[in-house]
């Protein structure tokens, strides 16, 4: 039977973990799951699960094989998903939502990193990416979160420039902390911030990208760092 969401929180235990799967097992599972990443491109629904269970494809264990059947379950009960782009009026506008789940990851503490990148009203990308360091805060989760949105839509923005098409863009971040660090110069009293996160200081202080706060309730990136739910 079909089920409301393609995950849950209680996936992320860790007992059992250590029962690595047989051979052929393993094979099956890494099938399965490349085939979930490949939907979870036109599918935000099930775009954070897809990359919880990804994460098990080097050395897939029996809690993987969990993670995978609930995701199946799930499309079983939803089977398609739509994205609809209703007509709009040429724009110019280019708008990035971000948001991070902080030391979501229980075995590793490491956060995720999702995202939604709009041109005018229509989505064209989306994410859901586990962040390749442990951060020490909130704030430097949201931060990280921040500088991916950035540096997407300025991918986006630079392929639009090579077609004639000058485009202004904005972040959107439902953390006060990581909208004021992207507005200040330097890491001020927090110390552990490296280059390769303030470099979106920059960018921003530019007028390249503009920052701004909002809700979370307003938040459409919230489904990328935790298990959608219908």
């Amino acid at each position: 039977s079909g089920l409301s969401t393609p995950g849950c929180n209680d996936d992320k235990r860790e007992s059992g973990a250590g029962n690595e799967l047989r051979p052929r097992m393993t094979t099956a599972f890494r099938r399965s799951a490349a085939m979930a990443n490949y939907m979870a491109q036109d599918r935000p629904d099930i775009s954070f699960a897809s990359k919880e269970v990804s994460r098990g494809m080097s050395c897939p264990t029996r809690l993987d094989t969990v993670k995978l059947k609930r995701l199946i379950r799930y499309l079983i009960g939803a089977k398609r998903g739509a994205i609809k782009y209703t007509w709009q009026d040429p724009t110019t506008q280019l708008t990035v939502y971000s948001d991070s789940d902080w030391a979501g990851c229980v075995k590793t503490r490491r956060s995720t990193s999702g995202g939604v990148l709009l041109h005018g009203k229509h989505l064209v990308h989306h994410w859901s990416s586990t962040q390749a360091t442990v951060a020490l805060s909130s704030a430097e989760t949201e931060l990280n979160a921040v500088v991916k949105g950035v540096a997407e839509c300025l991918f986006l923005k630079n392929v639009l420039a090579e077609c004639s098409r000058v485009c202004d863009s904005r972040i959107f971040t439902d953390s006060s902390a990581a909208n004021g660090i992207v507005h200040r110069e330097g890491c001020g009293k927090v110390k552990h911030l490296e280059c390769r996160q303030l470099w979106v200081q920059g960018i921003v202080g530019k007028g390249q990208v503009t920052c701004l706060k909002v809700p979370r309730a307003d938040n459409p990136s919230d489904a990328m760092t935790h298990y959608f739910r219908m």
